[in-house]
């Protein structure tokens, strides 16, 4: 039996629904690394600028 078109929407909002939090995560992630890190990588880019 194939599933109904409703079902396949439910499923398609539900996976959007965990990418968009994936997403979210992720960005979490990288702003955190970069006030950690991002004066070292500025640092380091201005240096491989320079040769």
């Amino acid at each position: 039996m194939k599933p109904d078109l409703n079902s396949i929407v439910q499923t398609l909002l539900q996976e959007n629904a965990n990418l968009t939090l994936q997403n979210a995560q992720y960005k979490s992630v990288l702003e955190q690394y970069e006030k950690r890190f991002g004066a070292q990588i500025a640092e380091e880019q201005a240096k491989e600028e320079g040769k």
